[in-house]
């Protein structure tokens, strides 16, 4: 009896692993964030967002980029994080002033991102906004993580504090940052 249950056991857990192979495969793999592909020098991105029209700001920590903008619809923040001189990981911070976007919009706005993604990307991780993706060719692997980060207040250029509603999306080639980060990079 002990034996019947365990073949079970080691069949459910192969029919599972094979669903999951099949769903992952399926999905395409991010080969960048917002056109920039992976492992991009700082030159690249820098061209490629002013390009694009995207204001650089200054300020950025050294490992980073960063460019104002808009992404989806939203006033935003674009940041790309470097290891040593290759792109490895992209984030959008979309900001909604308060009153001028209510927190519905802002929540309306990351519903539709989380929408897109999925739809892109097949079901999340555990249902939550997180996809761990990878690429079935390379075995490489990427994250994409949504977040939701209501409201808050913010600190603008001048010193003041504005009321605003946010979420954030981060873009990362897992493999890529793993590798540099072995090659002490």
């Amino acid at each position: 009896m002990k034996s019947k249950i365990s073949i079970l056991v080691i069949l459910f857990s192969l029919v599972l692993l094979c669903c999951t192979v099949s769903v992952s495969s399926a999905s395409p793999v991010p080969e960048g964030f917002v056109g920039v592909p992976w492992g991009a020098s700082r030159a690249q991105v820098v061209r490629i967002m002013s390009e694009r029209g995207w204001q650089r700001l200054n300020g950025a920590a050294p490992t980073q980029e960063a460019f104002n903008g808009a992404f989806n619809g939203m006033p935003g923040q674009l940041t790309f994080v470097f290891a040593g001189e290759s792109f490895v990981e992209g984030r959008a911070e979309l900001l909604a002033r308060v009153p001028e976007r209510s927190m519905a919009f802002t929540a309306k706005k990351y519903e539709e991102t989380v929408k897109d993604l999925t739809e892109k990307y097949g079901q999340s991780n555990n249902g939550s906004s997180c996809w761990k993706i990878t690429d079935t060719t390379t075995g490489d692997e990427y994250s994409i993580f949504a977040l939701y980060l209501g409201m808050g207040f913010y600190d603008t250029v001048d010193g003041m504090k504005e009321k605003h509603t946010s979420f954030s999306v981060t873009y990362t080639a897992d493999s890529l940052r793993k590798r540099l980060s072995k090659q002490g990079i």
